[in-house]
């Protein structure tokens, strides 16, 4: 990618506004370091990327770890990379963490396979911290999720919740990060260094309003479907202004314009994959727009017309129980996983090479 100056520019524009990049690849973190970005996210559909574009990098490392660890398998492989190669590319941040001590993080998320074990999470969130200090543990928003956050910031950790697409997902994480931090407080343990950040994704939600009123022969106005999870965020971020404001609010998954437009001039983060640069950059104008309201009338045909799209709207309607059953949080979650086969499948190959492929295969007796 070549240099750009529109983060720094919309930094100058709107101060309040943070912009970190999703990606992993080495050359991908220099760049944003270079180009003002604050931090780096990654996910399940980071690592696949990070591989095709580095592949000789992870395959060493891969054959490395089944070397050290035979018993291992593929999963427990890949993770032992993941941690080598983030700790390494972590280092690149350490300047701007160092400076501030919130942004210059490196976000790792915990194994997708486990989001319903909160005492899973919790143990790998200690793993992901000591892969250096800058680090922070993006915890899906599940009930062992919820678990596993209070658990970890009380431990004296940073948290990234994510895989939200409800205002009560946002709230309930972030009644459990204010917990573990109170309980520090109450331990007269130090809570500095301590980051909270709640992540919520905004077009794989937006798919499923897409997808039930197509297939379900809903009449609604196209807009309405344009804002429908612009007016769930604009919700939630409201109530963490006002209820947590220790919590920073993360935005990600931006699939139209509006996904990131509409948030503009925010005490929020926003973190862009490295293809959206360009559109950002061929954009006019782009303006403060993070108090214009929904209009209610798009609100309303969303409550009317679509049964679970009042579960993401209001507050307190999904409990806590039933957040891992969620339309938004399932489409997250699967799409999370398919793309993670895909890392998975590069790790078999290299510890179950098939035989029929002479280029590739290389018997070991």
């Amino acid at each position: 990618m070549k240099d750009t100056r529109i983060i720094k520019e919309l930094k100058e524009k709107f101060p309040q506004t943070d912009f970190w990049l999703d990606s992993m690849i080495e050359e991908d973190v220099k760049y944003a370091v270079r180009n003002g970005f604050l931090g780096i996210t990654t996910s399940p559909t980071i690592t696949p990327k990070a591989i095709e574009a580095e592949g000789d990098v992870w395959k060493e490392m891969m054959r490395k770890y089944i070397e050290m660890h035979p018993d291992y398998n593929e999963n427990e492989i890949l993770w032992e990379c993941m941690y080598e190669a983030s700790s390494q590319r972590a280092k690149l941040l350490l300047p701007i963490y160092d400076e501030d001590g919130f942004n210059g993080r490196f976000c790792i998320q915990a194994n997708v396979f486990d989001y319903m074990n909160g005492r899973k999470i919790e143990k790998q969130a200690e793993r992901i911290h000591a892969c250096g200090t800058n680090f922070m543990a993006k915890i899906p928003t599940t009930k062992g999720g919820i678990y596993a956050m209070e658990e970890v910031i009380a431990s004296g950790h940073s948290v990234m919740a994510t895989a939200t697409s409800t205002v009560a997902q946002v709230k309930q994480a972030c009644l459990a990060m204010y917990r573990g931090l109170q309980r520090r407080k109450e331990q007269g343990l130090s809570t500095k260094g301590i980051a909270m950040a709640v992540a919520m994704q905004l077009g794989l939600p937006e798919e499923c309003y897409r997808v039930y009123t197509t297939e379900n022969h809903v009449s609604i106005n196209p807009e309405a479907l344009d804002y429908s999870s612009i007016a769930v965020a604009k919700k939630a971020y409201k109530m963490i202004q006002k209820e947590f404001p220790d919590v920073l609010f993360v935005l990600s998954n931006f699939t139209t314009e509006l996904h990131w437009t509409e948030f503009m001039g925010g005490r929020i983060m926003l973190t862009i994959a490295p293809k959206l640069i360009s559109d950002m950059e061929a954009k006019d104008v782009i303006l403060n727009r993070i108090d214009e309201e929904v209009p209610m009338e798009y609100i309303n045909q969303l409550l009317d017309k679509i049964p679970f799209y009042k579960y993401a709207y209001e507050e307190d309607l999904l409990e806590m129980e039933n957040f891992q059953y969620y339309e938004g949080f399932c489409r997250t979650m699967n799409h999370f996983m398919i793309k993670y086969e895909g890392a998975l499948h590069t790790v078999r190959k290299e510890l179950a090479p098939d035989p029929y492929n002479r280029q590739t295969y290389k018997s070991s007796y």
